[in-house]
Parts: structure tokens; sequence; C-alpha cells
């Protein structure tokens, strides 16, 4: 299970460095993208870009791991981006120690734990 969930950890991380455009960007910190995670759930977010990046790489994470079948999470059929940022939320609510940790790496770590495949 370790080789697994290590292998695609890296296969997210690349993927999000691929799609991250200038390499002169700084990738944003987890915990400023967990409050456009929360930003999310106003009608209007206060903060649109911080709330898409979060979206983003949720919905990527999650539909990496519906794809790849060495994913470490198997979300149950159906769940959307929405039900998985609600878990990234309450994973950083247990877990706030662990929010200085790449954001790609955080989802993948709390979708695994919410939904571990068996």
């Amino acid at each position: 299970m370790h080789d697994r969930r290590s292998w695609f950890i890296t296969a997210v991380v690349v993927a999000l460095c691929l799609g991250a455009g200038s390499s002169h960007a700084q990738s944003p910190r987890t915990t400023d993208v967990l409050r456009g995670c929360r930003d999310i759930m106003n009608t209007i977010p206060k903060e649109p870009k911080l709330a898409a990046t979060c979206f983003d790489v949720v919905r990527t994470v999650l539909e990496l791991g519906r794809d790849l079948k060495t994913s470490p999470s198997c979300p149950p059929a159906g769940t959307d981006s929405g039900a998985a940022v609600s878990v990234v939320l309450r994973y950083a609510d247990a877990k706030p120690d662990r929010t200085g940790e790449p954001f790609g790496r955080f989802v993948a770590e709390a979708l695994a734990q919410a939904w571990p495949c068996r």
C-alpha cells in the first residue's frame, strides 16, 4: 500500500507541476488554498483565485483517483468535487499540523483517509 500511495502522490505532484504554467510562479501555500476551499461555500467567493485553485486541485486528485489503478483513494461512485472539498476541509480541521505540506499531497492523503481502497 505504501508504494502505491507514494506512486500516486508523485503522479499528482507531477500533474500539478505540469499544469502550473510559468516556472517562476510560486505554488500557493496549503493554508492559503484551504482558505479558498472554505471560500467556495460562499455565493460569491472573496478570493476567487484561491477558490478556483482549491477546486481544480481537488477535482484533479479526485479524477486521478478514479482513473488510476494505483490510487490510494477509492471514492464512491457519484462522488463530486464539492463532496471531495468537504472531505479536505474536515481533514484540515482534524489535522491542522499537516497544512504545511504541498496541497496536492495534502488532498491525496485526505481523500485516501476518507475513502481508502479495500
